[in-house]
């Protein structure tokens, strides 16, 4: 997943700094990060938190209360695959680098 996110954020950057367009072969493979970070949001209501006291939260209902009061949308708006809209010219998938956050506490 680390690597995933890296490769967004630097794409992202790259395609939006030089506004490049992208190809067949470069679409495939942001279809194949797309499904990555759905598969994400969907492992995150499974994985298990430690709350303020340090109690690690186990219930599903926790955890979806958790991350449904958390990252959620952030994951949900760049994980939607944009290039498919016509109208839309903004290059939103720098949301993305919103992710750059999980890097930095991973690295914690």
């Amino acid at each position: 997943m680390l690597g995933i996110i890296g490769y967004s954020c630097f794409t992202s950057a790259y395609y939006l700094t030089f506004k490049m367009t992208v190809d067949f072969y470069l679409l495939r493979i942001e279809d194949v990060t797309y499904v990555i970070f759905g598969l994400d949001i969907f492992f995150n209501f499974f994985r298990i938190y430690k709350d303020k006291n340090g109690v690690e939260m186990r219930s599903h209902y926790d955890i979806a209360k958790n991350y449904l009061g958390g990252t959620l949308i952030i994951d949900l708006i760049s994980t939607f695959p944009f290039y498919l809209l016509p109208n839309i010219q903004l290059n939103l998938k720098i949301i993305r680098l919103f992710r750059l956050a999980r890097i930095v506490k991973i690295f914690d």
